[in-house]
């Protein structure tokens, strides 16, 4: 049996669009979650590193006006599609809300436009190491 891990999935600067949210595989007389491995996708561990998907196009998906958001629960076992249009530049955090996954590294952090989203940021803004501002005159 796998341990629950439901992870909720936040991001900054953005709102995404969910075109889909599946389950894992439960054991309805038991109610737990008996394989992280669904109908549409296999891995070769429990921790699903390696996942490849049965078919090349993704089922279900709802493109036609799905909703945004900017935070979305993961289901024990399960997973989740998006669709993320990048159209604010900027280094943007993404990560999961739980502060243990946190720590423990579920985070990354979006480079929108790359190295031209330098050119975006104010003049005289604070940086790493950086964080006295000058006094109002």
């Amino acid at each position: 049996m796998l341990m629950p891990a439901l992870h909720t999935f936040h991001m900054h600067g953005y709102r995404f669009a969910v075109l889909k949210v599946a389950y894992g595989l439960k054991n309805v007389t038991a109610g737990t979650i008996v394989s992280r491995h669904g109908t549409d996708y296999n891995c070769s561990t429990d921790y699903c590193s390696d996942i490849h998907w049965l078919n090349d196009d993704l089922k279900d998906l709802n493109v036609d006006r799905p909703p945004l958001k900017d935070n979305l629960l993961i289901p024990v076992g399960g997973y989740a599609v998006v669709r993320i249009y990048t159209d604010n530049p900027g280094y943007w955090l993404a990560h999961c809300h739980q502060s243990s996954h946190l720590w423990d590294g579920m985070s990354l952090v979006f480079d929108i436009e790359g190295e031209s989203a330098k050119k975006t940021i104010p003049p005289n803004f604070p940086t790493c190491g950086n964080f006295i501002l000058d006094p109002p005159n």
